[in-house]
């Protein structure tokens, strides 16, 4: 009795079978050194928060009055990756997302200036709030510890800052102190 499949297949053609796992394996070893590597992947995109209340307004109405209307006003922007907006009942929530690697700051800017200039706002819609959200890590935590006073332990930990805030791999720096006297 022969078996048939790709098991039975594979053992009577042993020439076949070390040739495609010789492929795997190559094609294994030629993508390994493709594959973005990262400690800490990126998981969240700085963005810009809209938030306009539109007091006794239903979903449809601050959809119609209000998104559609910044959506449009913003749609030129070149730094935006995307655009998520929520109609609720009485308030629109418009986050924008910026591409990787541009500035925060500049965006934001860019909103504002295209929102302010919307004229076609409902009457009883409030002033939109806009915001910049940065999604930041704490990457690296360092203690100073030592038999010095707190003084000169406080100097060493400024000089170490500022050593480390002049490295240009380093593009932000948040900057958070703590001093523990034993």
């Amino acid at each position: 009795m022969e078996k048939k499949g790709p098991v039975s297949w594979m053992a009577n053609h042993c020439v076949t079978a070390n040739l495609l796992m010789m492929v795997f394996l190559l094609g294994g070893f030629i993508y390994a050194t493709k594959i973005k590597k990262e400690v800490f992947p990126d998981f969240a995109t700085d963005t810009v928060r809209i938030d306009v209340s539109y007091p006794g307004a239903s979903p449809s109405e601050v959809e119609q009055g209000i998104i559609l209307a910044i959506e449009e006003a913003v749609s030129g922007i070149e730094e935006i990756d995307d655009i998520k907006s929520y109609a609720l009942e009485g308030h629109a929530k418009i986050f924008i997302d910026m591409r990787e690697g541009e500035d925060l700051q500049k965006l934001a800017n860019d909103v504002r200036t295209q929102v302010d200039r919307i004229v076609s706002f409902p009457g009883d819609a409030e002033k939109p709030v806009i915001s910049a959200m940065s999604h930041k890590r704490y990457v690296v935590s360092i203690a100073l510890y030592g038999d010095l006073d707190e003084t000169t332990l406080r100097q060493w930990g400024e000089y170490l800052r500022d050593k480390l805030l002049e490295e240009p791999e380093i593009p932000r720096w948040n900057y958070r102190e703590s001093v523990i006297m034993r």
